[in-house]
């Protein structure tokens, strides 16, 4: 597969889907060689724009690297953002780079939830698994609300796409490509969408602090129906910000857990106080029977002279 072709069909969808989605022999998609192909697309993205310094927002040049259009676009509620615009397709493509103040461990539970989307998305309107391939390759449908938030965009937007999610080296990855499945048909009040090789998450531990973690989101797509380049760049540009919503997320997620181990840990103190006082006045009756009946302690008084 040449990596020059591929660029330069990434614009057309017939073409793009008939050469590059690996096929078997009786015309099904490879999902396989699929899934290999689109993380490796992925991690070569990450590593291309980690060489773009943010201070001067230049590219370093680093032997063995393949040289990329990818710059250092600004930085949006603690998300560096880098952007990339491919002159043969026209389509512009954002990352974002951010470190979170939560392990690897809950950012990853937390993306593999397909539905957590409805949290850090405020376009998202619906997204769920159509068709399970293997545990960890996924066919998912998804709607976008574009026309509530963008005031030029008549019609929503919505995505059939493969999945594909595994470990390499201690770095999770969450790679995705638009595909076409008969269970997903186009509909006429939604225009469909693509994600484009590249597109995904990357997650590895932060090196100076393993207990954090360092947040890769590409954003590699083709809304298609969208004149103004602006108007899908502001699109675009608003995708890689959704890590920081993230971390807003898990962070409170922490703090909550917190405070309800500490309510669950307080009504057991109680009760047990509850108990002492209970036991203590049972005892109390038990000891002084002669007291509680007037009647009683005449007769003993009685008795006695």
């Amino acid at each position: 597969m040449d990596s020059t072709t591929f660029e330069e069909n990434l614009g057309r969808r017939d073409k793009y889907c008939d050469i590059f989605l690996p096929k078997r022999t009786d015309g099904q998609i490879c999902y396989n060689v699929l899934g290999k192909l689109i993380a490796a697309k992925l991690f070569e993205e990450v590593l291309c724009a980690s060489y773009v310094d943010p201070k001067y927002g230049k590219r370093l040049t680093v032997p063995g690297v393949p040289d990329t259009e990818w710059e250092y676009w600004g930085e949006e509620d603690g998300v560096l953002l880098f952007r990339k615009y491919n002159h043969k397709t026209r389509i512009t493509c954002f990352m974002g780079r951010s470190v979170l103040d939560v392990p690897m461990s809950e950012v990853q539970g937390f993306l593999s939830d397909f539905t957590s989307k409805y949290q850090y998305d405020n376009m998202c309107q619906e997204i769920k698994i159509i068709k399970t391939i293997s545990e960890s390759d996924h066919i998912v449908y998804m709607r976008h609300q574009v026309s509530r938030l963008f005031g030029l965009i008549r019609r929503n937007r919505d995505f059939c796409f493969y999945c594909h999610r595994g470990i390499i080296d201690g770095c999770y990855f969450h790679s995705v490509i638009s595909v076409e499945d008969p269970t997903c048909p186009e509909r006429r009040d939604y225009v469909r969408s693509e994600l484009l090789p590249g597109c995904g998450w990357l997650l590895k531990p932060y090196e100076k602090d393993p207990s954090k973690t360092l947040v890769s989101y590409v954003a590699h797509l083709n809304i298609r129906g969208v004149g103004p380049r602006f108007l899908v760049e502001k699109i675009l540009r608003t995708q890689p910000v959704v890590i920081a919503r993230i971390g807003k997320i898990l962070k409170r997620n922490q703090q909550q857990q917190v405070k309800l181990r500490g309510k669950v840990a307080q009504p057991e103190a109680d009760d047990y106080r509850d108990d002492i006082a209970i036991t203590s006045s049972v005892n109390v009756e038990k000891s002084e029977p002669k007291l509680v009946s007037g009647e009683g302690f005449e007769k003993k008084e009685r008795s006695t002279n």
